[in-house]
C-alpha cells in the first residue's frame, strides 16, 4: 500500500473524475464515456492512536450524474471494526477529523455534511465483509440531482502502530447516468441497556412506514457487537406486537456484508406497514450492565436494508427497545409537502381508451402503479331482485384482466365460465388474487397466472358461520396469510379466517347504534392497528381492531354524501393525506358522487379513540 496522505489520495482520485466529467461534457476523446469511475476512500491508520478512535474522509462527486455500481473494501477485520458510508446533499463537513463518535449513539453524534443536516447511510462493512455489487438495473444515484460529496466513517477498535504505513478504507465504483430504479438504505437502531447474566437479552425497535412509494427489499445487513447472537425483521399484522410474520434474520457474528435476497426472498414495504427489528444478546460473561453506545464496551442494535424505487428514500427509524411505534425520519429522498388547504385538492376524471367489458364489480392497482386488476361482469347485470345464481349463466369472457396503464390494453387475463356475478377483488401481499361471487356465494384464491388455489364456500349456496357465506361482497388479506370476509349482503357481517383457511369467529358488532347493513367493502390500516367497513346502506364507516375485532368508535356518519360504496386506507406523510378515503353515491337523491376523507390530523399512526372522531372533507367528483 502506497504511503501517499489518504486525503491527498482522494483528492487526486476525485480530481482525475472530474476532468474525465467535464472532458466527456465537451467531447473530448478521452475514451467511453460510459465507463466506470473509481473513487478512492482512505484513512491512515497509524493516526488511530487510542482505542475506540473514529476516523473520516471524504470525496466529492465530479460534474454530471452518476449511479454507484460497486463498493470493494479495502480493509481488514484485524484492523477496522466497521466502516460506514454517508451522502451529503451539498458536500462534507469541512475539517473532519479525528473524532470519537458516529451516527446514532448515546453520545456525541458527528455531523458528516456541511449543511447540518442528517446525512444519508448508502454502505456498511464490518467482520470481513466481501465486496458489494449492485442489481444491473439499481444503483446509488450521486452527483447531479443526488449526493454531491461521500463522507466515510472508519471505526479502529484498538491503538494501532505509529509507524504503520498502512491505509484503510472504501473503492466507490461509479458509471455515468442514472439507474433505472434508484436504491437508497432504511437504518434502524435503539437506545437500550442490557442487564447481566442473562443468556437472552432482546432489543427492539418499531417504525411504521407512512411514506407513498412501495419499496422493495434486496439486500440487508446487521450489527452488533460481540454480545449479539440474532437479529432480525418482522412485519407485525395490524401493528400487532404479538402477531408477528418474519421476514428475514442473520448472525451479527458472521461477516457483516449486505447479504443478497433471493427472488423468493425479496419482498416489499407498502404505506402503512409496521416494521419491527429485534436483536438477541448473550450477556452470560458481564457483571455489569452494558449500554448502547459507540466503544467496545458497548454494544449496538442495527439493520440496514438495501431497497430500491423509483426515487430513493433514504430512513431511518430510532427505538428505545419498547412496543412503541414510531415512524421512519427521512434521511434523504421525498420532502415533507404537506397539503394545508384541502380546497385545494382536485378529483379528476381519468379519461382512457379502457377495454371493452362488463359492470366492475373489483378493481386494484398494483403497488409499482404498471397496472391495474379488473373483475367485470361480462353481459350479466345486477338487479332485478332476481336470485343471479338461478337466473344467470356463467360468464363465458374471462371476467379477471390486468391492464397496462401506459398502453390502456389487456397484458393478462383469467376466469372464463368461472363466475356468475363478480364482485370484490384484491391482491394479497404475496401477489396472488383473492376474488368473491356474490351469486355463487363463495371466496376465490389464484395465482396471479390464474390457477385456482382454493374456493371457500359450497357454490351457490347460501350459509353461515364456519359453514360458508351469503353473497360476500369483500376480502382483506392480512400480512399473515390470514383474511376477513365482508359477508356481505345477507348475513351482515366480517368473517375471519386463520391463514390455513379455518374460520376463526365474526367482528363483534354490539354496541353499534344500528344494524349493519349491507357490509360492502373493507380497509385495512396496520399502522392505526385497524379495519374498517362500509356499512353501504346505513351510509356509516365502522372502524374495529384489527386483532381484535371490537369496534373502536362510533360508526361514522356519512349520511350527507351518500350510500358508502367503496372504501380504502392511505398512510402519506409525505403529502399530509393520510387518512381512510369513501366513495359515496347519493344513490336515491341527486346522483352525485363524492370522494370524503376521514382524517385525525395530528398523526397518521395514531389510534383511533372514541373519544376522537375524524376531520371529514369531501370532493364532489365530476
Amino acid at each position: 500500500m502506497s504511503p501517499r496522505a489518504p486525503r491527498a489520495r482522494t483528492r487526486w482520485m476525485a480530481h482525475r473524475a472530474w476532468v474525465f466529467a467535464l472532458a466527456c461534457a465537451f467531447g473530448a476523446r478521452v475514451g467511453r464515456c460510459d465507463e466506470a469511475l473509481t473513487l478512492e476512500m482512505r484513512t491512515s491508520d497509524r493516526r488511530a492512536i487510542e482505542r475506540d478512535t473514529y476516523l473520516y474522509t471524504s470525496v466529492d462527486i465530479p460534474p454530471g450524474a452518476f449511479h454507484v455500481r460497486r463498493f470493494e473494501p479495502v480493509a481488514t477485520q484485524d484492523v477496522v471494526h466497521h466502516m460506514l458510508l454517508y451522502g451529503c446533499a451539498r458536500g462534507a463537513k469541512a475539517g473532519l477529523d479525528k473524532v470519537i463518535g458516529g451516527m446514532f449513539t448515546s453520545g456525541a453524534r458527528v455531523e458528516t455534511c456541511e449543511d447540518g443536516t442528517t446525512q444519508a447511510l448508502l454502505f456498511g462493512w464490518g467482520k470481513n465483509a466481501p465486496p458489494l455489487h449492485m442489481p444491473d438495473d439499481a444503483g446509488f444515484r450521486v452527483g447531479e440531482g443526488a449526493f454531491k460529496a461521500l463522507v466515510l466513517e472508519v471505526h479502529y477498535l484498538e491503538t494501532q502502530s505509529s509507524d504503520s504505513t498502512h491505509e484503510s478504507g472504501l473503492d466507490v465504483i461509479i458509471s455515468p447516468g442514472k439507474p433505472r430504479l434508484s436504491a437508497s438504505v432504511l437504518a434502524w437502531a435503539s437506545y437500550f441497556e442490557l442487564q447481566p447474566k442473562r443468556e437472552e437479552e432482546l432489543v427492539m425497535a418499531s417504525c411504521a412506514y407512512d411514506k407513498s412509494r412501495t419499496l422493495r427489499a434486496f439486500s440487508f445487513r446487521v450489527h452488533t457487537h460481540e454480545r449479539g447472537t440474532s437479529v432480525w425483521l418482522d412485519r407485525l399484522v395490524g401493528g400487532d406486537s404479538y402477531r408477528a410474520v418474519r421476514l428475514m434474520e442473520r448472525d451479527p457474528q458472521l461477516p457483516q456484508e449486505f447479504a443478497a435476497l433471493s427472488l423468493s426472498e425479496e419482498f416489499t414495504i407498502q404505506s402503512g406497514d409496521v416494521l419491527r427489528v429485534t436483536c438477541k444478546f448473550n450477556t452470560m460473561n458481564e457483571t455489569a450492565p452494558v449500554v448502547a453506545g459507540f466503544g467496545a464496551s458497548h454494544e449496538m442494535c442495527n439493520m440496514y436494508i438495501m431497497v430500491f424505487s423509483d426515487e430513493p428514500q433514504y430512513l431511518s427509524c430510532l427505538g428505545s427497545n419498547s412496543t412503541r411505534i414510531g415512524t421512519f425520519t427521512i434521511e434523504a429522498g421525498d420532502a415533507a409537502t404537506p397539503v394545508t388547504d384541502l380546497t385545494a385538492v382536485r378529483a379528476y376524471e381519468v379519461k382512457k381508451s379502457w377495454p371493452s367489458m362488463g359492470g366492475v364489480g373489483g378493481v386494484q392497482a398494483t403497488n409499482d402503479g404498471s397496472y391495474v386488476w379488473m373483475f367485470h361482469r361480462g353481459p350479466n347485470v345486477w338487479g332485478n331482485g332476481e336470485d343471479p345464481s338461478k337466473t344467470m349463466k356463467p360468464i363465458a369472457a374471462k371476467t379477471v384482466v390486468r391492464v397496462d396503464l401506459y398502453t390502456g390494453k389487456v397484458d393478462k387475463s383469467f376466469g372464463a365460465n368461472a363466475f356468475v356475478m363478480p364482485h370484490g377483488l384484491r391482491i394479497a401481499p404475496d401477489g396472488s388474487m383473492w376474488l368473491t361471487d356474490t351469486a355463487l356465494h363463495q371466496v376465490f384464491h389464484y395465482t396471479a397466472d390464474g390457477e385456482l388455489i382454493r374456493a371457500f364456500g359450497s357454490r351457490g349456496v347460501k350459509a353461515n358461520g364456519a359453514r360458508g357465506f351469503c353473497a360476500p361482497a369483500d376480502v382483506l388479506i392480512l400480512e399473515d396469510g390470514s383474511f376477513v370476509v365482508a359477508d356481505g349482503y345477507c348475513n351482515q357481517r366480517i368473517a375471519r379466517f386463520d391463514a390455513n383457511g379455518e374460520y376463526a369467529g365474526d367482528f363483534d358488532f354490539r354496541g353499534l347504534a344500528s344494524d349493519v347493513s349491507v357490509a360492502h367493502q373493507l380497509a385495512y390500516a396496520p399502522s392505526r392497528g385497524e379495519i374498517a367497513l362500509a356499512n353501504r346502506e346505513n351510509a356509516t364507516v365502522v372502524l374495529f381492531g384489527a386483532s381484535s375485532g371490537v369496534r373502536m368508535q362510533d360508526p361514522i356518519d356519512l349520511s350527507e354524501y351518500g350510500k358508502v360504496y367503496g372504501l380504502t386506507y392511505m398512510a402519506s406523510s409525505i403529502e399530509g393525506l393520510h387518512g381512510y378515503y369513501a366513495l359515496c353515491w347519493r344513490r336515491d337523491g341527486d346522483g352525485r358522487a363524492h370522494l370524503v376523507r376521514l382524517f385525525w390530523p395530528e398523526s397518521s399512526t395514531a389510534r383511533a379513540l372514541t373519544s376522537t372522531p375524524p376531520n371529514v372533507y369531501a370532493w364532489a367528483l365530476p
